[in-house]
C-alpha cells in the first residue's frame, strides 16, 4: 500500500451485524469526497454494493480525481 516505507490505514473494529456496510478504499476516493458525500451514496438502503462502489468512484471521477479511484464496498446480510 503506498509507495512510502511507513504507511497507516484507517481502521476500526467492532461486532459485525446484519445491515452493516463496510468501505475499502483508497485516498483517490477520500480526497476528492468528503465524508458527507461518501455517507449519503452509501446510507441509500435500496442500492447494491456494485451500485454504491460505481456511483462512488464517478463522483470521485467528476471531481477531478487527480488520483486512481479504488472502491469495494460490502453489505452483511440475513443468512
Amino acid at each position: 500500500i503506498g509507495t512510502h516505507s511507513d504507511v497507516e490505514a484507517d481502521m476500526q473494529a467492532g461486532a459485525a451485524e446484519e445491515g452493516d456496510i463496510y468501505l475499502l478504499c483508497s485516498d483517490g476516493l477520500t480526497d476528492v469526497l468528503t465524508d458527507q458525500d461518501i455517507l449519503q451514496i452509501l446510507s441509500s438502503e435500496d442500492t447494491s454494493p456494485q451500485d454504491m462502489s460505481d456511483m462512488l468512484v464517478s463522483a470521485a471521477n467528476s471531481g477531478g480525481g487527480p488520483d486512481n479511484v479504488t472502491v469495494i464496498v460490502v453489505r452483511l446480510y440475513p443468512d
